[in-house]
């Protein structure tokens, strides 16, 4: 049976839709003896409000939009739990709209929030965003976006990112200390802004040190799989002595790499990740890495769209969050 609507119960008690659609909303302008058979009939008809139109009606959705470029990293998980826990906590239901690191699907999922009326949006952008032109409708409207972790510079919203310089740098000089000087870097997707800031803040600890910079000793990867081949043709070029890797992606693949060449960790060959920390725990040695957490990035960026949405907040905000070395086994 299909679901009743305003229609169904106008045509049955022969009053116009509008008188029915009043009635049920208790209007004063209905007489009690009409406002009576119109939801007795509802009641009996087993009628329920289209709450998604009724929410477009009122521009209050109570729905905040997660945009992100893919589902399956380490580091989503945890932000994605941290969002949740924010947002349900103040009365909000979460969506999660995925780009697969292409700006079309971003565009069309920046039209769907318009379309389902959300009350805040939170992005990590997709690596064929160069610019934030495609935001514009969300924000002449007024709904309040926020971005996190994946950013652009010329970002004129709030955002939550952490310093991408520095933290690879204190990965560097780490290794540096330990004695090692031929290391390998593996990077990310070369489009994306935090990549070019952790290769900027590689080259940068490479010259402080006075160790001269080659780039056959740095690759570029899509994922784990990607990064274990550019680690393992490294290795077979070089006499590398360590690996710096920017993402838990990427640490996977040079560990695959160095097993695959049969390398023991860390008496041969050392590692260091920038990662959310979840990853590292399952090898032996488990692996020396800049903790980045995701779950802090998350909830202080569901706290920044709250604030705004709220009304608390009236100017950007970007925060950049601490990171602290964590030494393991590997280095």
């Amino acid at each position: 049976m299909n679901r009743p609507t305003i229609t169904d119960i106008a045509r049955l008690l022969q009053l116009n839709p509008s008188t029915v659609s009043r009635a049920l909303n208790n209007h004063p302008d209905v007489s009690p003896e009409t406002r009576n058979r119109v939801q007795e009939l509802a009641q009996e008809l087993g009628y329920a409000p289209n709450q998604l139109a009724v929410n477009l009606r009122r521009r209050h959705s109570g729905l905040i939009a997660l945009l992100v470029s893919e589902m399956n990293m380490f580091f989503n998980p945890s932000v994605f739990r941290a969002i949740e826990q924010e947002v349900y906590a103040n009365g909000y239901h979460l969506i999660i709209l995925q780009s697969n690191n292409t700006l079309i699907r971003e565009q069309q999922n920046v039209q769907i929030c318009r379309q389902l009326a959300v009350e805040g949006v939170l992005v990590s952008l997709a690596a064929e965003a160069q610019a934030l032109d495609h935001f514009a409708p969300l924000l002449d409207q007024r709904v309040p976006v926020v971005f996190f972790d994946r950013v652009l510079t010329q970002n004129h919203s709030c955002s939550v990112t952490v310093d991408d310089v520095a933290i690879t740098r204190q990965a560097i000089r780490h290794l540096a200390e330990k004695g090692h000087w031929r290391i390998g870097g593996l990077f990310g997707d070369p489009k994306l802004n935090i990549t070019r800031e952790r290769f900027r803040g590689f080259k940068q600890a490479l010259q402080e040190l006075g160790i001269p910079f080659e780039e056959s000793l740095t690759a570029f990867a899509q994922d784990s799989e990607q990064g274990s081949q550019m680690a393992l043709k490294m290795m077979e070029q070089h006499q590398i002595s360590a690996f710096f890797t920017m993402s838990d992606e990427l640490m996977v693949g040079a560990v695959q790499a160095i097993e695959q060449k049969r390398l023991r960790i860390p008496e041969e060959i050392a590692i260091i990740a920038i990662s959310d920390g979840f990853a590292p725990e399952f090898y032996n040695p488990k692996i020396t890495h800049i903790r980045h957490s995701g779950f802090e990035v998350g909830a202080n960026a569901a706290r920044l769209l709250l604030g705004v949405i709220r009304e608390e907040i009236k100017n950007p905000i970007h925060v950049q969050l601490d990171c602290r070395l964590v030494e393991l086994g590997s280095v």
